[in-house]
């Protein structure tokens, strides 16, 4: 008698709203061109925050100028000094996140590799160092969106919130709470088609070299 053919390995199901939030970041350029945040924006399902934050130096560096100036007049409209939260608090804000949501998304590369440096930084700021239980029980994801086919935040048609900052300017400027909306609004939506688990499941494959063990 002729054995039925294997079935199909489970697709890893979404990921419940509890542990995934979107993390977006508006930037001006620091040192050397590096970039130096200037907004956070947090959505999730139940909760949402932006905080603005102050430059790590009072200074504007001089070959960030023309930079800085373009992305101000074009992009998001922050200049240097503004901004009300300590940057030194920043990688302890992202570590906090990441505990309460260990499976983070943003877009893009560059942004996916500063979060996890900030969230690894705020790890030893606050010196929270695990055994090797706690580091197999506990890990944290940073997935960049763009690994699993999200397009361009201005692109996608959804109900969306904005920073104070943001919310009387010109909708051409950026808003790091309005990024966050609407890439949120996107994945929970491709969380609820037919297509989803294919997406979770190439977004834990592309995300399998992402994983972060605090050790």
């Amino acid at each position: 008698m002729q054995q039925p053919p294997p079935s199909p390995p489970a697709l890893q199901p979404p990921p419940k709203n509890n542990i995934w939030a979107i993390v977006e970041i508006e930037c001006l350029r620091g040192v050397n061109e590096t970039l130096t945040v200037k907004e956070i924006g947090l959505l999730h399902s139940n909760c949402m925050d932006s905080m603005i934050f102050k430059p790590p130096q009072t200074r504007e560096p001089k070959e960030s100028f023309k930079h800085n100036d373009w992305i101000r007049k074009n992009l998001n409209g922050f200049v240097w000094n503004q901004g009300n939260a300590e940057y030194e608090e920043l990688p302890k804000i992202l570590y906090r996140i990441a505990k309460r949501f260990p499976m983070l998304f943003t877009k893009g590369a560059e942004k996916v590799k500063m979060i996890r440096e900030l969230i690894e930084e705020g790890r030893r700021v606050l010196g929270e160092f695990q055994g090797p239980q706690q580091q197999q029980q506990q890990n944290f994801q940073v997935i960049n969106l763009d690994d699993i086919g999200c397009p361009r935040f201005a692109t996608i048609t959804a109900p969306v919130v904005r920073c104070l900052f943001h919310y009387q300017m010109p909708q051409s400027f950026q808003c790091a709470l309005e990024k966050a909306s609407r890439f949120h609004y996107w994945l929970e939506n491709r969380n609820n088609s037919s297509g989803n688990a294919n997406d979770l499941a190439t977004a834990n494959t592309a995300a399998e070299k992402e994983y972060y063990y605090w050790n």
